[in-house]
């Protein structure tokens, strides 16, 4: 028997099978058309520019530095949690930047130019994949959330900007979204938990699912799942595409900035000196603190590292008992020899172990 799981937003899936063999076939996400805003020429432009997904943090001082006893935690589910919990712009309006800028009752996105922009001697992160120049495009949860608490500037001015009203994502839209997250944890174990967690990311994600310049088609190939990429080569075609669309492109730009607020403000309260590594939902860190939290949307604590590393940004190993962990971006754990001392690994030497990665 066939069954058709109707995803309307970003995709179509199918899954073969009988009934005994998913006991969830009939599961189908009812999104309809919506009064979600599309974005316009100047939106798109700073949306793209400003969208970080793979936003993260080494402590300088602490690079190529070996570790004890080392602690980590991360957000339960963040992009589901702030899809949930957290607002989104609605409308755009037309107001004086001055009168929007500090005012709670708005979203805002806006190209800013800061003069004397420094960081704060205390924040000891690297944040150039966010502040790349003194020309900076944020939103009102970045601008408010953690850049002016890890920057200064003698002056700024506003370049361009659009403000917008806010809103929760509507209740159906909500709904769907915990439906496939409680799906998603109850099959997690399972060959249909690769589907629901792809499910419940592109419902929390909106749109702009990982990289918003690129439009995801999700096809069920070799048995499989699988995300296909179809880039828009200007900004009026992918316009003309998400427009087609039933979900928010803002959606996902807002819960990036969500994300950044929420990491960075914890490293504060640990203090950046105890934070050895943060990326977009979770940190490491030296300080002895434990944190309780089980729900959608808290801290969980994960298992603590016997030794650590960090190697640079989005570069780090370290063991959990006897198990090895070797997060470092482009690079296959099974490329590094079973036998070979893994904190040896650092920026020299690490390409020769990427080369199998791209022969492969």
């Amino acid at each position: 028997m066939r069954y058709n799981f109707k995803y309307g937003l970003n995709a179509t899936l199918i899954k073969t099978g009988s009934k005994k063999d998913f006991n969830n076939a009939d599961f189908v996400p009812r999104i309809h058309k919506s009064n979600f805003l599309t974005p316009n020429e100047n939106d798109i432009d700073m949306l793209l520019k400003i969208y970080k997904g793979s936003f993260s943090g080494v402590n300088l001082k602490e690079i190529n530095k070996i570790h004890g006893i080392v602690h980590s935690a991360d957000i339960k589910s963040s992009h589901t949690a702030f899809s949930v919990y957290k607002t989104f712009p609605a409308n755009r309006i037309d107001i004086d930047f001055s009168k929007a800028m500090n005012n709670e009752n708005y979203h805002w996105i806006a190209e800013i130019k800061f003069e004397n922009l420094q960081k704060r001697p205390e924040f000891i992160f690297d944040l150039s994949s966010m502040v790349e120049s003194s020309v900076i495009i944020l939103t009102d949860i970045d601008f408010h959330g953690w850049f002016k608490k890890c920057f200064t500037c003698s002056s700024f001015s506003v370049l361009r900007y659009q403000v917008y009203t806010k809103r929760y994502l509507p209740q159906n839209l909500i709904k769907e979204i915990l439906k496939a997250y409680k799906l998603k944890e109850q099959y997690k174990h399972t060959q249909y938990g690769g589907y629901f967690k792809l499910i419940t990311e592109q419902l929390s994600f909106g749109s702009s699912i990982k990289a918003p310049d690129f439009g995801y088609e999700v096809e069920y190939i070799n048995n499989k799942f699988t995300p296909v990429k179809t880039k828009a080569k200007t900004n009026e075609e992918l316009i003309k595409i998400l427009t087609k669309r039933p979900l928010s492109y803002y959606q996902g730009t807002w819960i990036a900035a969500y994300s950044r607020t929420t990491i960075i403000t914890e490293v504060l309260r640990h203090g950046c000196d105890r934070v050895l590594h943060f990326d977009t939902d979770g940190i490491d860190y030296t300080d002895v603190y434990n944190y309780k939290g089980t729900s959608l949307g808290e801290f969980i604590q994960k298992p603590n590292y016997d030794k650590f590393k960090v190697i640079g940004d989005k570069q780090y190993v370290g063991l959990c008992g006897e198990e090895r962990i070797i997060k470092v971006a482009g690079l296959k754990e099974s490329n590094v020899p079973k036998d070979y001392d893994i904190f040896k690994l650092n920026k020299n030497n690490i390409s020769k172990f990427m080369v199998r990665y791209f022969l492969d």
